[in-house]
């Protein structure tokens, strides 16, 4: 399913691709697709990233399908970052409020504390744009993360004798 979606989705983004693939075909855009997370073109833009910052009303399913092919098939990176903005493909998950493309990237070790260029958080794009939804499931998974982290510090084995 995801394959086919992947094929469909390469069709309908090629036309926004045409800047990164001037000479390439929308098969091409699936193969670029399908090479997984080491494939990058021009300032780090991976298919995940270019999958995400996608917002055309026509394709906003296919874009869900597409985007979960790339993670869980292809094991795209999803700490990936363009290298002039800075921004990941949870910066547009957030901005854009996709609540179930959220939890799949954090589910998938993205990371929602990757300050832009300009220092923002993916939640500061969440609460900007009034997607109050994204900011909880957003905060939720910051204090997880801190009890982790607490958990971690607790068990951890002193690397030092105390004086």
């Amino acid at each position: 399913m995801y394959q086919r979606a992947a094929h469909e989705f390469s069709k309908e983004i090629f036309e926004e691709a045409k800047e990164i693939f001037p000479n390439s075909s929308p098969y091409d855009v699936k193969q670029w697709a399908d090479s997984g997370k080491d494939s990058k073109e021009s300032q780090g833009v991976t298919p995940l990233l270019i999958a995400s910052s996608t917002r055309d009303e026509h394709i906003l399913e296919l874009r869900e399908q597409f985007i979960t092919y790339l993670i869980k098939d292809c094991h795209a990176d999803v700490k990936c970052m363009h290298s002039v903005t800075k921004w990941t493909p949870l910066h547009w998950i957030a901005r854009y409020g996709d609540i179930e493309l959220c939890k799949l990237m954090l589910e998938n070790h993205g990371d929602a504390f990757t300050p832009d260029n300009k220092g923002y958080f993916p939640i500061d794009y969440a609460g900007y744009f009034q997607h109050e939804k994204m900011v909880k499931v957003l905060v939720e998974h910051s204090i997880e993360e801190y009890k982790k982290s607490v958990e971690r510090y607790k068990t951890a084995k002193p690397t030092r004798e105390k004086l």
